[in-house]
C-alpha cells in the first residue's frame, strides 16, 4: 500500500533525495527500515517505549485498508470513542490526518451511535376539553 500511495517517497528516500515540498508526509521526516516500509523518524528515542511505538508505519489516508484498520480497532477496545481508537492505532501506525478518519469511521459506527443516543425531547400535547375545567 506504501508503494502504491508513497511511490515517489520511497523512491526519492532509496536514492538520498531530499522529498518534494508538496509531500503529505515530509513534515513527519519518513525513512525506510529494513523491510522497505516508510516508519516516522520520532523525538522518542529515549523513551523506554517499543520500537513500533517510536517509530510508526506510516499508512495513506484514503485507502480501504486505513478504514478497516481504524474500524477494527474501534470494535476491539469496545467501540469507544476517537480519541480511544487513534491512541491505539498510533501504538503501530500514523496516518496523515488520522483523527478526521477516525471521526468520520466512527460517525457510520451503529453501536457507537446506540451508545451514545441522548433521548430526544418530547413536546405536551394538548390536554383534552374534558380534563381543562
Amino acid at each position: 500500500m506504501q508503494a502504491e500511495f508513497y511511490s515517489a517517497e520511497i523512491s526519492a528516500l532509496r536514492s538520498n533525495k531530499q522529498l518534494r515540498n508538496s509531500s503529505e508526509i515530509k513534515s513527519l521526516v519518513p525513512y525506510l527500515d529494513e523491510g522497505c516500509l516508510l516508519r516516522i523518524t520520532g523525538r522518542l528515542l529515549e523513551a523506554e517505549l517499543c520500537f513500533g511505538e517510536k517509530h510508526p508505519i506510516i499508512l495513506p489516508r484514503r485507502c480501504k485498508f486505513t478504514e478497516l484498520l481504524a474500524t477494527r480497532e474501534h470494535q476491539r477496545i469496545g467501540h469507544c470513542g476517537a480519541s480511544a481508537t487513534l491512541t491505539q492505532l498510533r501504538k503501530k501506525y500514523w496516518i496523515p490526518k488520522g483523527r478526521q478518519l477516525v471521526k468520520t469511521m466512527i460517525r457510520i459506527c451503529l453501536i457507537y451511535k446506540k451508545y451514545n443516543a441522548e433521548p430526544a425531547d418530547q413536546l405536551s400535547g394538548q390536554l383534552p376539553r374534558d380534563r381543562i375545567s
